[in-house]
């Protein structure tokens, strides 16, 4: 039996540094465990000896480097998430604007917060709208283009959404459901680094949520000034309900629990 490979502090921090600077998220001490065993299959894919050589190798390849970022990032998220927020959400789209709307879902994985914005906002009536999903990792960005869930997923969707919205796949298909094709034309997925400017401005609501707590105070204020620049003045921004911002600083106006307005 070949001895267990390990990987030192030195070899983590090493790791922890080059993924902050990548994304701005921080790895805990107590995190070691968890890199050394979700890298190590990417050690046995690349037949390297020790975790010293993969980090050359990780510097030296950008399809590793990507891969690596979704190994080592937390993509946990489901359908309507803190659904008071979707209450809110439900009750200002009829006082917004009659033109067409704009939303991002920032950070959103494989894409459940968006099409639960979708399904929101299709059944209150809007669907002159248009979401922009965006995410660090390019696994993720696929699955939400294709629109389809294990069906177990299904049972954080409220019936009145899963029937109008969701088809369940039958023959090879069972096992998933579908979003309905009028909302997945309505999304568009995109890979972006919330490190950099944002993809596009003008936004009448943004959804950041459960995100922040995962940067360091100077990485959250970077990324919230590039999030706020996007936003339209008296837009919404959605926040995790356990995260704040600094609102005399970027311009926002606390509005409900974990939810801001942008006053200038």
């Amino acid at each position: 039996m070949e001895p267990e490979v390990r990987l030192s502090t030195a070899e983590f921090k090493a790791i922890a540094e080059w993924l902050y600077r990548q994304t701005g998220v921080l790895l805990s001490d107590q995190k070691q465990i968890m890199v050394q065993t979700r890298l190590m299959r990417r050690l046995k894919a690349r037949s390297l000896p020790n975790f010293a050589a993969y980090t050359r190798y990780l510097l030296s390849d950008p399809g590793e480097r990507e891969l690596a970022i979704d190994l080592l990032t937390t993509h946990e998220t489901f359908f309507f998430r803190d659904t008071h927020q979707f209450k809110i959400l439900e009750e200002q789209v009829q006082h917004m604007p009659m033109r067409p709307l704009a939303i991002w879902s920032a950070a959103c994985s494989t894409g459940e917060e968006a099409y639960s914005i979708a399904m929101t906002l299709a059944l209150s009536g809007r669907m002159d709208f248009r979401v922009l999903g965006t995410d660090i990792s390019l696994d993720c960005l696929t699955r939400g283009r294709l629109g389809e869930y294990p069906i177990e997923a299904s049972a954080r969707i409220p019936e009145v959404y899963l029937k109008k919205f969701c088809w369940k796949g039958v023959g090879p298909r069972q096992g998933i459901f579908r979003m309905d094709r009028s909302l997945i034309e309505r999304i568009r997925f995109e890979h972006h680094n919330l490190l950099t400017a944002s993809p596009a401005a003008d936004f009448d609501l943004i959804f950041l949520r459960n995100v922040l707590i995962y940067f360091d105070e100077g990485t959250r204020q970077r990324v919230i000034r590039h999030i706020v620049r996007s936003l339209r003045n008296n837009g919404l921004l959605f926040l995790g309900t356990a995260e704040t911002v600094r609102l005399e600083v970027n311009g926002l106006q606390s509005f409900r629990p974990g939810v801001y307005r942008k006053v200038s």
